[in-house]
């Protein structure tokens, strides 16, 4: 008659090779998209045991993050219980499932294994600007290049990386070829073409801020410009040239006035 020592052992050893993870792994890990919908399978978890069929060798069930997933009876598959945010700080969590080998009468004839997951990052924020619409004035005539506005800039909530880098640009459209966004990494406008007053007063642009992710999202605000006049024409007369009559002297005594327009 074995000794309870070594029935206990033998036991445990039947539990454990019921429970072997596959390759001799020590835990399971696993990668979710973020946008995973409540009742996916996220993973077959790789137990050697069977789980199915009339006789089962072992059953499965999370004991951990039971909140988060679940096992479907009789499976290895792994379900998802809730919506994920990796935005939100949920970037992994970690679960644990609990393997109880079939027809062993012992205290040892359960393992816990534990899974690891990790939630990717999609693309699911446009960057958004800090505020609805911008308004500037500038001076006419001023030299092309010259910045007239970097006070603003466009945050995506998405993780760092390709789906929150953000690269700014003016859309085309009217009067977009009056300014520029030259470096697109940077949200700097400048002035493109000669702005002059007495052709323009007022305009609008429409400034438009686009991430790198797959496939990208984009947003995009009015930017009005307002057109300050600067003295740069020279006063002119009407007429190339006047006639004044003469009159006699002592009639009566008239003050001319000369108006030029500037």
């Amino acid at each position: 008659m074995l000794r309870p020592t070594l029935l206990t052992y033998l036991l445990l050893i039947k539990a454990c090779l019921s429970c072997l993870l596959e390759n001799g792994r020590s835990a399971v890990y696993l990668s979710v998209v973020e946008d995973v919908k409540p009742g996916e399978v996220i993973g077959h978890l790789p137990i050697e045991g069977k789980t199915d069929g009339a006789k089962p060798d072992i059953q499965l069930r999370v004991v951990k993050g039971e909140e988060i997933a679940h096992i479907v009876p009789g499976s290895k598959d792994l379900v998802i219980e809730k919506e994920l945010d990796r935005d939100e700080g949920q970037g992994k969590f970690e679960l644990v499932v609990e393997c109880t080998a079939q027809n062993v009468d012992s205290d040892f004839s359960q393992l816990n294994i534990s899974v690891f997951v990790t939630v990717q990052d999609v693309n699911d924020n446009a960057p958004v600007f800090d505020a609805r619409g911008y308004n500037i004035t500038i001076k006419e005539e001023l030299p092309i290049g010259t910045i007239v506005f970097a006070d603003f800039e466009a945050t995506d909530r998405d993780q760092p990386g390709p789906n929150s880098f953000v690269l700014y640009s003016i859309l085309p459209g009217p009067h977009s070829e009056l300014l520029e966004i030259a470096d697109p990494f940077r949200p700097v406008v400048t002035v493109k073409s000669r702005i002059d007053y007495e052709t323009i007063r007022k305009f609008e642009v429409i400034l438009e801020a686009r991430d790198q992710g797959e496939p990208s999202l984009s947003s995009s605000v009015p930017l009005h410009v307002s057109v300050e006049d600067v003295n740069d024409r020279s006063p002119y007369f009407k007429r190339q040239y006047y006639t004044c009559r003469s009159i006699k002297v002592g009639l009566y005594t008239s003050t001319f006035l000369f108006f030029l327009e500037d």
